[in-house]
């Protein structure tokens, strides 16, 4: 099986020529440091507050984490409504979930306001349990969302072939108002609307130093008032204590070649979906608009490895497995694959928080989602801008994990992050 990699292929397409990188000395409100989701819509919502904006990317805009993810946008990310209602209680979960909802409504309405040519796709999410343990876990997400007014339809085994042809799904919850994009082309098409609102664009533009009031690149400098850091990965160079609160978890996205129209069928005789399962390390697939099959996934050994699987080894397992599934996909090859991180924190929430050193720095750090990364790139700037947030002690860096921030040295730092996703998935309980 050979596999495209490059921007050629669906995965990694491109829109348009590069902003130039940033050279000389530039004066400005606000520097807004990476071009992922998080950073383009604190862009966004700094330069409509009348802020003068410069942003700058060490790649691309959307050449990261938000570029390489699968393009779901539902307020699920790692955690589900239940989760959450076990962690925070009820009166402080319906706002966390609406959190992630209002970035999902935010990346929505700007891509159908702009007409962002991006796949902009809307398909209902459908969580399946996978074997016996998964059909608890989806009866309890469905009974969450119906506590809270959530829209849902609880799929029993004997009905879920009226929804999906898929074999060892045990039962299913289906709701709508979920959507999916190109993420590296609406990363894209945001970075052309940004520069017509006004933001100044820097790309290929990799951030050096920093002060309280200056931000250094290797061809320039930028004097301000505030920064925004928005990176994916922040490394102990940039910031030794910022560095030590999130881990990239390994994961993997493959893409099929084209369906007929007549196999998406029998694949989902009542529509497209977008579907994920409830294995810990859990598979999730979807469909673009020219019927590709969207596959990611990978596995708990290959998520913690500190070094970086660059073959398809990662995803031949997923693919495997899924055409063990639908056996109607056998024929079809995968032929489009890449690998990449997604920075979590040890409980899964990001960190929107200032840094006690520079009260005008704000970091931005482990936003897993689209919709998650576009809600706290706005929660920043409306942070930076003085609005009172009652979401903000949540989102604090120094909240407690199980197993705390003083034991990263002591013990191998994936292991850490592993048993505190973990935890933080299935028994935590406050904040």
């Amino acid at each position: 099986m050979e596999y495209q990699i490059g921007r050629s292929s669906y995965l990694m397409q491109t829109k348009g020529g590069i902003c130039p990188p940033l050279t000389g000395e530039y004066h400005t409100d606000v520097v807004v440091v990476g071009g992922g989701m998080a950073g383009l819509f604190a862009a966004k919502e700094l330069i409509q507050a009348g802020k003068k904006v410069i942003l700058i990317e060490k790649n691309i805009c959307g050449g990261g984490m938000s570029g390489r993810s699968g393009g779901f946008l539902t307020p699920d990310s790692e955690l589900g409504l239940r989760q959450i209602e076990q962690r925070y209680g009820k009166d402080i979960a319906k706002d966390i979930w609406d959190y992630g909802q209002g970035g999902q409504d935010a990346i929505v309405n700007l891509a159908r306001e702009e007409g962002f040519q991006c796949d902009l796709q809307s398909e209902d999410s459908l969580l399946l349990g996978w074997k016996k343990k998964g059909a608890q876990e989806v009866q309890e997400e469905y009974e969450a969302r119906k506590e809270y007014g959530y829209d849902g339809t609880y799929i029993p085994a004997d009905k879920l072939s009226e929804h999906t042809d898929g074999k060892y799904y045990t039962s299913g919850v289906r709701y709508s108002n979920c959507f999916a994009i190109n993420p590296m082309l609406f990363c894209q098409e945001m970075k052309y609307y940004l520069q017509e609102q006004g933001v100044q664009i820097f790309e290929y533009t990799t951030l050096q130093s920093y002060t309280h009031n200056t931000v250094k690149t290797s061809r320039g400098i930028i004097h301000c008032k505030n920064i925004i850091f928005s990176m994916g990965k922040v490394t102990p160079e940039v910031h030794k204590d910022f560095a030590k609160d999130t881990y990239g978890i390994q994961n993997f996205i493959t893409m099929s070649e084209p369906l007929c129209d007549e196999i998406v069928q029998e694949l989902f005789p009542q529509g497209k979906l977008m579907c994920w399962d409830t294995k810990l390390a859990f598979t999730y697939f979807r469909f673009t608009g020219d019927n590709r099959l969207v596959l990611g996934g990978g596995n708990v050994f290959t998520a913690g490895l500190p070094f970086d699987i660059l073959y398809p080894y990662g995803i031949q397992n997923v693919i495997r497995e899924i055409k063990t599934i639908y056996p109607d996909m056998q024929p079809f090859a995968f032929d489009q694959y890449r690998n990449g991180r997604i920075e979590a924190t040890k409980d899964m929430m990001p960190i929107i928080d200032r840094d006690t050193s520079h009260d005008n720095h704000i970091w931005v750090q482990g936003c897993v989602g689209l919709p998650w990364a576009a809600a706290s790139g706005r929660f920043a700037a409306q942070q930076l801008l003085g609005k009172k947030q009652s979401l903000t002690p949540f989102f604090k860096r120094d909240r407690k994990f199980w197993i705390p921030r003083r034991s990263n040295s002591a013990l191998i730092k994936s292991v850490v992050y592993g048993i505190n996703n973990l935890y933080a998935m299935k028994r935590q309980q406050g904040y």
